[in-house]
């Protein structure tokens, strides 16, 4: 008699069961995962902010002033006007951020209100050594939720200088070099999502007591071009003024997919707040415009050492003056009070 053997195994059919009953696990699972990535990573990038905040206070407690917003231009003693270093805030906060070894390599020049360069900026000026120092990446520069070293085009090097329409005294314009030119330089340099506030449009100067001018020159933020503030010049309160905000760069306008530009940390000066927050790359004002890789807001570090999330919804940049002038409470009036130091606005960011 024969004995039967038992079977072992599954059929196909029930291995395709399986499989579909993983697949539906994965599916379910993953939202959640990438939703306590994203927690944690937001949580990571607002400590980082408050790193920023705490060195601030404690550069104004040392110095009695706040860092220079950028060095933009200087007089020479004949009257004419040069170039300056276009280095930002981020270059003179490194000894309060732990990165003295940076900052020694870096001439004070490059920092100094009034003291020339040369007409060379950053990149240029005493190269390699400047460029050198540039070069070493500053993680709490870096928001964990964005890669910036995906830039397909180039760098920014240069805030502030030139003209775009209603910018003045180095407000909204921006420029820099290639990534080709500057791994020829010998590779890129450090990168950043955080920029200092300069207000609606920086160091803008009007002698207009009414209408736009009067508005701008009104809402200049606590970094400005070639001037350093201190804390006794924030007559809205600290608390209610932003010192730092959330930038990804600017993006191709086709897609909106594909980044075309970084910032470089010794660069990350006086942000203009007029072009708002862009909850959309696929617009050319995204290049000027705040905005993260969180969803749906933005971090933002303010005077007081706080650091709270604005949304990035319903704050589009008005067409007219009296959407401008007149006082609203709209999504892009509380940002420019947010922005701006002494201007008496105070509206809420929620």
């Amino acid at each position: 008699m024969q004995s039967r053997r038992s079977r072992s195994g599954f059929t196909l059919i029930e291995l395709l069961v399986v499989i579909a009953i993983i697949a539906i696990l994965i599916g379910l699972l993953l939202p959640a995962i990438q939703k306590v990535r994203e927690a944690a990573a937001r949580s990571q990038c607002q400590n980082n902010m408050k790193q920023l905040g705490l060195a601030v206070a404690n550069y104004e407690s040392s110095t009695q002033k706040l860092p220079l917003g950028f060095h933009d231009t200087v007089t020479l003693p004949g009257g004419s006007v040069q170039q300056g270093s276009k280095a930002g805030v981020l270059v003179q906060i490194l000894p309060f951020m732990e990165q003295e070894n940076i900052f020694r390599m870096i001439p004070t020049q490059v920092y100094t209100p009034g003291v020339s360069t040369g007409g060379q900026d950053w990149v240029n000026f005493q190269f390699p050594t400047t460029y050198s120092a540039s070069r070493n990446r500053v993680k709490s520069f870096e928001c964990p939720s964005d890669t910036p070293y995906e830039a397909t085009l180039a760098i920014i090097t240069r805030m502030g200088s030139g003209n775009r329409p209603g910018s003045n005294s180095g407000a909204g314009t921006a420029s820099g070099y290639s990534i080709a030119g500057l791994t020829g330089a010998g590779g890129l340099p450090g990168l950043t999502n955080y920029v200092a506030a300069g207000g609606t449009l920086g160091n803008f100067t009007s002698t207009a007591t009414a209408g736009t001018g009067a508005y701008y020159a009104n809402h200049n933020g606590p970094f400005v071009s070639d001037v350093q503030m201190n804390y006794a010049s924030v007559a809205d309160g600290l608390s209610n003024t932003i010192f730092f905000g959330e930038y990804v760069g600017g993006f191709d306008t086709a897609s909106g997919i594909t980044r075309e530009w970084s910032m470089a940390w010794m660069s990350a000066s006086s942000f203009p707040t007029y072009w708002s927050i862009s909850p959309d790359r696929r617009t050319l004002n995204h290049f000027y415009s705040l905005n993260s890789r969180h969803s749906g807001i933005i971090n933002c570090a303010f005077g007081d050492g706080s650091v709270r999330s604005v949304k990035n919804n319903n704050v589009t940049v008005p067409t007219t003056a009296p959407e401008i002038t007149t006082p609203s409470g709209s999504g892009w009036q509380t940002l420019q009070a947010n922005g701006g130091r002494s201007d008496g606005d105070v509206y809420s960011n929620n």
